[in-house]
């Protein structure tokens, strides 16, 4: 019951810590649906070590979060390290006249995302 309690207490104060941001209010809204679990490094199971650029977007939220993060005063001797093998991205896109929610591993967005440059790309352009 206390971690719920906490949990509820945290997404307080995120949103706290978003008013006091001056951005725009798309980012914002991208920012309130971020929701981070944060495990220790000695809980991962990691099949294989992956060296992958997140995007832009994912970039700046992950700034953000860990802005908020390292300014917690329990969290001073801290540090965060991305792990895109966990945790689920849900993106949503309209085609056609549908909308349509993806959710998938934050390593299937990043190499989602590369599509969105081109329909065709080979191993190279990929592994770049």
């Amino acid at each position: 019951m206390r971690e719920v309690k906490k949990c509820a207490e945290d997404k307080v104060n995120w949103e706290k810590y978003l008013d006091n941001l001056r951005m725009p209010s798309e980012m914002r809204n991208e920012l309130s649906d971020l929701d981070v679990v944060v495990v220790p490094k000695c809980d991962w199971l990691l099949p294989i070590k992956l060296e992958l650029q997140p995007s832009v977007d994912i970039e700046s939220l992950q700034r953000t979060y860990e802005n908020y993060f390292v300014g917690k005063s329990q969290n001073s001797n801290k540090s965060l390290e991305w792990n895109y093998f966990y945790g689920t991205v849900e993106f949503r896109y309209l085609s056609g006249g549908s909308r349509y929610v993806i959710q998938c591993r934050p390593y299937q967005y990043f190499l989602l995302r590369l599509f969105e440059s081109g329909q065709n790309l080979n191993f190279d352009e990929i592994k770049k």
